[in-house]
């Protein structure tokens, strides 16, 4: 089993393909917007893993890889040619007294492949489990932020907050839920030889909506398999491997 674990995912990160240039001042401003849409909604997927929430003192800690689809109109730009934008993340949640549950996630990336940058990720998560019982599915709402810099002129905020329903059995869980993406994405060129001589500066905002499914398999003693996919204006998959406590 450890080794169908481990083929899967493997067999998951070479479905990625970085950003080829994270030299932004050899592209036109106009390709960045689909920049800034892709980086948002990947930094709003992958954040859950159930609908419910953790009793005091219960805990999981896994890690996951995101991926999301770069559509035909985006492949410009930083991201010319290329299919899938992934991400691995390391990522914890902790149970909290009156229902309440907190996470964060972490991840240091080289990006690139022309120009390599280190891209680092931080996320807070916080979430609240209205309902749960054997009779009744979990329902929980939601809300996160992460940042992603690294590099020297292009840094992304992602807010999110949505709501999930969801049920929990001996070796499966399943969950689906709405929840809503708002991007900030700060770009800021200094003087280059390139196409801005003299600088640019530019702060692009992006909403999204989305409709989230996944679920999360047993495939050992306080192990699951997770698997998630985002429908929305971009498609985005996740699969991690989480090791649950309480």
């Amino acid at each position: 089993m450890k080794r169908i674990i481990c083929l899967a995912l493997l067999m998951f990160i070479p479905m990625g393909v970085n950003a080829q240039d994270l030299n932004l001042n050899k592209f036109q401003s106009s390709t960045f917007e689909g920049l800034a849409k892709i980086t948002g909604q990947t930094l709003g997927a992958g954040i859950f893993h159930n609908a419910g929430t953790h009793g005091i003192g219960g805990f999981d800690a896994g890690v996951k890889i995101i991926g999301s689809i770069v559509p035909s109109g985006d492949k410009k730009g930083s991201l010319n040619d290329t299919r899938v934008v992934h991400l691995p993340v390391l990522q914890a949640n902790i149970g909290l007294p009156g229902k309440f549950e907190i996470g964060a996630r972490y991840f240091k990336y080289n990006f690139g492949t022309d120009n390599k940058e280190e891209v680092s990720l931080t996320s807070g998560i916080l979430k609240y489990n209205i309902l749960e019982g054997l009779a009744f599915p979990a329902i929980s709402i939601f809300t996160s932020f992460s940042r992603m810099e690294g590099i020297n002129d292009f840094t992304v905020n992602n807010f999110s907050i949505g709501a999930l329903i969801g049920k929990g059995l001996p070796i499966l869980n399943v969950y689906g839920g709405a929840y809503f993406n708002h991007s900030i994405v700060d770009i800021d060129l200094g003087p280059d030889s390139g196409l801005y001589p003299t600088g640019y500066s530019n702060k692009i905002k992006v909403n999204s909506g989305v409709l989230v499914g996944g679920l999360a398999v047993s495939v050992a003693p306080f192990t699951r398999l997770n698997a998630e996919y985002v429908l929305g204006e971009i498609q985005t998959f996740t699969l991690g491997l989480i090791f649950s406590l309480f």
